[in-house]
């Protein structure tokens, strides 16, 4: 998903740890194309562009801020050429409980200083 926002909610009907348990129980992966219309430093701006990171990072996906509308080909261009590059691994996990709680993953690769995005975790099947 790609959203081209300021990051700010003015008329959400969900609750920030509503939007949480969303993103992390579905697929989808979140690159926010983030203007700021608020004052550059000032605590609303601030807030919203950690809010759009957070997101980003609970679904492996990536936050970009443009400067002007001149940078956005570039962007895109960066946000396809990621997807082409991508690779799906996949796991069994050890812990037969279908508790359907949250379990948090950690990817690690080699040689160490290669740089891996991945989603922060799943749910467990529920009961």
């Amino acid at each position: 998903m790609v959203l081209f926002t300021d990051g700010e909610d003015s008329t959400s009907e969900l609750s920030v740890p509503e939007i949480i348990q969303l993103v992390r129980s579905s697929s989808v992966t979140i690159y926010s194309v983030a203007f700021n219309a608020g004052a550059l430093g000032s605590q609303r701006t601030v807030k919203s562009k950690a809010f759009l990171q957070h997101m980003a990072d609970l679904s492996g996906g990536q936050i970009y801020s443009p400067t002007a509308s001149r940078d956005l080909a570039g962007i895109y261009q960066k946000i396809l050429d990621e997807l082409e590059a991508q690779y799906v691994l996949g796991f069994t996990s050890d812990n037969p409980k279908a508790d359907g709680k949250f379990r948090r993953l950690k990817v690690e690769v080699r040689p160490r200083g290669l740089r891996v995005r991945h989603r922060s975790g799943y749910y467990a099947p529920g009961r």
